[in-house]
């Protein structure tokens, strides 16, 4: 009875060897078949991921064409820099193709004149007058021969009596004579620079106009009524002369300044 039970055992033990045996000869064919099929999908994905990274490559390459400046562009920009450094290290020689640069100067050249000679040395307070071209002078540096100064104005009826005098004198003797023929700028409200422009342009007056700053040679020079003629000669003493001057008078003292 043991011996038929250890029997039975052993042929169900061999049983089961054969068919686990039969079982794993069945399926090696599909482990086979399915390790293939996953190397030949692997082998696609890493084809298809080549073919996708020489893509990228390709789009990044013409990028970079379309971006990375040429030899020519690099030429121009080393140009414009070194026309620019050159424009910074040295404004006035910048070339054409960089903007102007405007600038105002004031006009010295009859100040420059008068310093080149022996200006006069005269007691008289040192102002600043424009001329018609709106450029500033020193009145002081006028002063390089004997002078008359007469304060105008083109509302002033004494004034418009005795331009015409002033105009005859100088036309005769501005060569020995300095004329500063002053307007008093906003004596009154409508004596602008253009009114007494457009007096001077109607009777052709062509002596040497100046304009008042900011009443700063009527308050200084005290012209308190007008016209006023201050005259200064050789030595650097001057005179005054309040009000209207006559012809005569204008003769005899230009006559003195001639003498001098």
């Amino acid at each position: 009875m043991k011996r038929l039970t250890i029997l039975g055992l052993s042929l169900v033990f061999i049983f089961i060897l054969a068919f686990t045996l039969q079982q794993q000869l069945s399926t090696s064919p599909k482990t086979e078949s399915s390790l293939t099929s996953s190397q030949q999908i692997a082998s696609e994905t890493e084809q298809s991921v080549s073919e996708q990274a020489t893509a990228d490559n390709n789009e990044h390459s013409d990028n970079e064409s379309e971006t990375t400046p040429t030899v020519a562009d690099s030429n121009k920009n080393n140009e414009a820099t070194t026309e620019l450094a050159t424009y910074n290290s040295n404004p006035d020689q910048t070339t054409q193709e960089l903007p102007m640069i405007e600038t105002t100067l004031e006009t010295t050249t009859i100040a420059e004149m008068a310093q080149e000679k022996n200006l006069i040395n005269t007691d008289l307070p040192e102002t600043v007058i424009i001329d018609q071209n709106n450029q500033k002078y020193s009145l002081y540096r006028l002063l390089d021969r004997p002078t008359i100064i007469n304060v105008w104005a083109s509302w002033c009826p004494p004034c418009r009596e005795e331009m015409p005098y002033f105009q005859k004198q100088y036309d005769l003797h501005h060569e020995d004579i300095q004329f500063v023929m002053l307007n008093a700028t906003l004596s009154r409200p409508s004596e602008t620079e253009e009114a007494a422009k457009e007096y001077l342009k109607e009777f052709n007056y062509t002596m040497p106009i100046y304009y008042d700053l900011g009443f700063n040679n009527q308050v200084k020079l005290e012209t308190a009524i007008l016209p006023y003629t201050i005259v200064v000669h050789a030595d650097g003493s001057f005179d005054r002369y309040p009000g209207q001057m006559s012809e005569e008078q204008l003769i005899e003292i230009i006559d003195g300044l001639l003498a001098e």
